[in-house]
């Protein structure tokens, strides 16, 4: 997953989004509250795909 916050160079926006695994698990996050909900999905998909064993 990447996350860009406040970027407006088209080369970095693509390299971030060409690191990240799929296209949904690339965030551009222009304002506080963007970057706010990113994190958010960001823990939403983690804690949907967690498994812990003992």
């Amino acid at each position: 997953m990447t996350v860009g916050f406040d970027l407006y160079d088209s080369t970095t926006l693509n390299r971030l989004k060409n690191c990240a695994t799929k296209p949904s698990y690339f965030f551009d996050a222009k304002t506080n509250s963007d970057l706010k909900s990113a994190f958010v999905a960001i823990t939403g998909q983690i804690s949907g795909e967690l498994r812990l064993t003992k």
